[in-house]
C-alpha cells in the first residue's frame, strides 16, 4: 500500500491548505443555507421612494392624496421650481414629482378619470411606475366612495383606511399543500456545488502531486500495475471524500437539529451520498487530465456553478424553459434536484419509493460511467 502511504503523507504535508479550503466552504455552506432559509416565502416587500408633492389645488381631496402618499413614502411638500425638480431627478435626490393642479378636487368629484394629476419621473424608473399604480388605485377607490354618496372628508378617510389593508400571502407547495420548504431541503439544496468544489480543489491538490512528471515516471517504472495504482488512489480519494462529506453533514446537523433523525433525513443522506460519488468521479477524471492547480481551481468553479445552475439547484426547474430542462436531464445535478423534490413530498408510497430509487440509481450510474472514463484516461496517458 505504498500509494496509500504516500497519499496520506501528502495530506499531512498539505493539511493547512486543506483545513483552509474546508473552513471556507463550511462558511459558504452556512451563508447559502442561512440566506435560503431567511428569504423562504418572501415574495414582495415594498420600499419607500423620495417623493415631491406640489399641491396647487389645496382642496380636501388633494390634501387626502398627499396624506395617503405620506404614509407610504418620504414626501416633501415644499415648492420646487421646474429646474430644481429636473436636477433632483437627474442626481437621484428625487425619485418622483407629483403636481396636483388647480381644479383637481372638483374634477375628481365630477367623476373625471384622465389627466387628473401631473408627474415627472426618471425614464424607465420602476419605482416611478409603482407610484403611478398606487395613485391610480387610490383615486379609483376614492371616486367609488364619492359616487356612493360619502362626503369628501369621509370618503378620504375611508379610502385611506381601505388602502392600508394588506392581505396575508402564504407560498404553498402546489404538489403537497405544504407551506415553504423544510430545513432539510434548504440544508441539502446546495450540497452538489460544495462537494464538487471542495473535492476538486482540496482532493485535486493532492492527486495532482501524483501526476507530476518525476513521480509519475517512477510509478510507471515500479512493479505496481496501473490498475492497482488507480484502485489504491480511488480508495484513498473515497476516504477523503467521505471525510469531507461528514464534515458538511455535521454543519447540516447543527442547522436542522433533530429534523435529520427521520426517514426523510435518511433519504436526503442517501441522495447526497450518491452525488458524492458523482463529484468524486468528476474529480478523478479532471485530475488525470489537468495537472495545474490554477487551472483546476478554474475548472472547479465552472463545473460547480454550471451543474448547479443547469441542474435546478440555484435556478428552480419550474422557471426554466422546456428545452433547457430537456437537456438538463443529461446532468447528474438534475437528478439530484428532482430526487430532493421527491423526498420533500415523500409520503411512503411504493410508487414514490420506486421513482426515488431510480433517481438514486441514475446518479450512481453517472458516477460509474465517469469513474470508468477516469481510469481509461489514466491508462491511456501511461501509454
Amino acid at each position: 500500500m505504498q500509494i496509500a502511504k504516500a497519499f496520506f503523507l501528502t495530506i499531512k504535508e498539505n493539511r493547512n491548505v486543506i483545513i483552509i479550503y474546508l473552513s471556507v466552504f463550511v462558511v459558504l455552506e452556512l451563508m447559502m443555507v442561512h440566506n435560503g432559509d431567511s428569504t423562504k416565502g418572501a415574495l414582495f416587500q415594498s420600499s419607500q421612494v423620495s417623493l415631491v408633492v406640489q399641491d396647487q389645488d389645496q382642496s380636501v381631496l388633494s390634501r387626502g392624496l398627499t396624506e395617503y402618499l405620506s404614509g407610504l413614502h418620504q414626501v416633501e411638500k415644499k415648492s420646487y421650481s421646474q429646474e430644481e425638480i429636473a436636477d433632483g431627478l437627474y442626481y437621484e435626490s428625487i425619485d418622483y414629482a407629483l403636481i396636483l393642479p388647480k381644479g383637481f378636487g372638483e374634477r375628481l368629484a365630477n367623476g373625471e378619470k384622465t389627466k387628473l394629476v401631473q408627474n415627472q419621473k426618471r425614464k424607465g424608473s420602476t419605482s416611478g411606475q409603482f407610484v403611478d399604480i398606487q395613485i391610480e388605485q387610490y383615486l379609483a377607490l376614492l371616486q367609488s366612495y364619492l359616487t356612493a354618496g360619502y362626503a369628501e372628508t369621509d370618503a378620504v378617510k375611508a379610502a385611506i383606511k381601505a388602502s392600508q389593508q394588506k392581505p396575508e400571502i402564504t407560498m404553498l407547495d402546489a404538489s403537497a399543500g405544504k407551506t415553504g420548504e423544510s430545513k432539510l431541503y434548504t440544508a441539502f439544496r446546495f450540497m452538489p456545488y460544495i462537494l464538487i468544489c471542495i473535492l476538486m480543489v482540496g482532493l485535486g491538490s493532492i492527486l495532482t502531486c501524483f501526476q507530476e512528471k518525476n513521480i509519475l515516471t517512477r510509478l510507471c517504472c515500479s512493479a505496481l500495475s496501473t490498475l492497482r495504482r488507480n484502485i489504491q488512489l480511488g480508495i484513498c480519494s473515497g476516504i477523503f471524500a467521505i471525510f469531507a462529506w461528514l464534515v458538511f453533514l455535521v454543519v447540516i446537523l447543527l442547522f436542522s437539529g433533530k429534523e435529520i433523525f427521520c426517514f426523510q433525513g435518511c433519504l436526503y443522506l442517501i441522495n447526497s451520498f450518491c452525488f458524492l460519488l458523482v463529484a468524486l468521479s468528476l474529480t478523478l477524471v479532471t485530475c488525470f487530465l489537468i495537472h495545474s492547480d490554477y487551472v483546476l481551481n478554474m475548472v472547479a468553479n465552472v463545473a460547480g456553478l454550471g451543474l448547479s445552475f443547469l441542474g435546478g439547484i440555484y435556478v428552480p426547474l419550474e422557471v426554466m424553459s422546456a428545452t433547457v430542462v430537456k437537456y438538463a436531464r443529461l446532468l447528474p445535478s438534475y437528478w439530484y434536484t428532482v430526487a430532493m423534490e421527491q423526498i420533500e413530498d415523500y409520503t411512503g408510497t411504493a410508487e414514490q419509493w420506486k421513482t426515488l430509487s431510480s433517481y438514486f440509481g441514475i446518479q450512481v450510474l453517472f458516477a460509474v460511467a465517469i469513474g470508468c472514463a477516469a481510469f481509461a484516461v489514466s491508462r491511456y496517458k501511461r501509454r
